[in-house]
Order: C-alpha cells, then structure tokens, then sequence
C-alpha cells in the first residue's frame, strides 16, 4: 500500500500543530504503508486578516518540522489566479469582506492542486490532504484501517462543519487517484460552479459539488482538529455536525472520539 500525505497553503503555527501532525496522522499512515510526506506552501513572513483577527508574524522555515520528503515554496501569488478572482466577482462575495476570503481560497486551492501533481509522482493508493495550521486531536488509525480494505474511489471527509448544505474541507483522505483528483483540483471547476450556481464561490459548497460531478462516493468520520492561528492561538471549534448532508459512516464502529 503506497500513501501520499500532501500538506498545503499556509503553516501559520507547525511549531504548535507539528507533534499531532506527527502523532495522529504520520505515523499511522507509516503503520499502513509505504509513506511519503510531501507538502507545497505558500514561504510568507507575516499574516494579516480581518476575518481571523490576525495580525502576526510569521516563521517562514518552520515546516523544517514536518521533516517532510519533499517540500515545493511558492514566494509570489501565482499570475493567473488574479485572472481568476475577477472572473468570480460577478458571482458576489460569500464571506462579505471585501473579496479577502475569496482571494485566499483561491490561493489554497492553487496550493491543493499543486500539492496533489506532486503525490502523482508517487502513484499512490491513499492520499491524505492535510492543513499544517490544524491541531489533530484524535488518530486517524480507524480511519485508515477501513481504506486499505476498499477497492474503489472514495472520499472520507470529517462529520462536522458542513457548511451551508457544503462538505468540511479541512482535511480529506481519498483511496483512489481519481477521488484525490476530483477532491484536489477543484480550482479547475469554480467556474463550472458559478455558473451553475449563479451565486458566490463558496469552499464546501464547491467540494460537494466538485465530488457529487466527479461521481465519486464519499463517507464521513469523526476525528477532530482545530484550527490555530498565527502566534499558537487555538481555535475553540464546537465541532458543529449537520445532518443536511446525510453522508454515511465510513464504518459502522468506528472508536468513540472522547472530548478534548
């Protein structure tokens, strides 16, 4: 079994975040496989944002911790996703703030698609799409036990926040190339999705409806993690679980996830 774990979009805080990452999601995957640590991030000395709050410097060498096999640093905003952004300000503004959070999906969904041409080279069984800015609370050993034994595509995708009738897009794991293909290069339908739509970009809205159009089955786990922002500040996440979605357990027993 060969897995990929792909890293992606901005580290803000690894030196609060990489011993989980370590913890409950390298080292499990090691256990199931054959594992490459690849990430592709954006090398960015400070952060400002009025949707976080942040303001703060940041550690631009710190995803040394990760010791990762591969790391690809993007300096500069790629030319073509200004291009982009123009093309979905017709569509409103979901977030209200000026376009900020649009222009940042754009970039992290630049950097997830990226990240994914880098596990293609590895030809992998199960890749797993990761922020580094996240805290994993719980292993995600049960969760990888189940997709080793699966022979098809599928999407496995956390049990809560999604958003707006949307899917958590906070971290995936996908057996399969074709489901990591159709979970990664989203950037390549946002227009498709506007279009149909008629109506603002919005992230889990996109990664629904870039699944539900790739065909791809996809199932829900309850491992947790909480975001962390610029300077170590943990997000107090309530872990918020929709039943719009009606997404199925991955498996019928996974372990009861304990509160942090």
């Amino acid at each position: 079994m060969k897995i990929a774990v792909c890293f992606f979009g901005l580290s803000r805080a690894l030196a609060t975040t990489h011993e989980s990452i370590a913890r409950n999601v390298i080292e499990p995957c090691r256990r199931h496989g054959e594992t490459v640590t690849l990430a592709h991030l954006y090398h960015q000395a400070r952060v400002q944002s009025v949707r976080s709050g942040e303001n703060a410097d940041l550690d631009p060498e710190d995803y040394r911790l990760l010791d990762l096999d591969a790391v690809a640093l993007r300096f500069t905003v790629p030319s073509q996703l200004a291009g982009i952004l123009e093309d979905m300000k017709p569509y409103g503004d979901a977030w209200d703030n000026g376009f900020s959070s649009l222009s940042n999906l754009i970039r992290q969904l630049y950097s997830l698609s990226a990240s994914f041409k880098m596990a293609q080279l590895h030809d992998p069984d199960i890749v797993l799409f990761c922020r580094p800015d996240l805290i994993y609370h719980d292993s995600l050993e049960p969760v990888l036990e189940t997709l080793v034994q699966e022979k098809g595509d599928l999407v496995a995708l956390p049990d809560w926040h999604h958003w707006k009738g949307g899917y958590n897009d906070r971290f995936a794991l996908c057996r399969g190339i074709r489901a990591a293909q159709a979970y990664a290069e989203r950037l390549h339908v946002v227009h498709d999705y506007v279009a149909r739509k008629q109506k603002a970009l919005h992230s889990e809205r996109l990664l629904r409806f870039a699944l539900e159009r790739a065909n791809i089955p996809t199932m829900v786990f309850p491992q947790r993690a909480s975001r962390v922002r610029a300077g170590g500040l943990l997000v107090e996440e309530k872990f918020w679980k929709s039943k719009a979605s009606k997404l199925p357990y991955l498996q019928d027993a996974l372990p009861e996830i304990q509160p942090t």
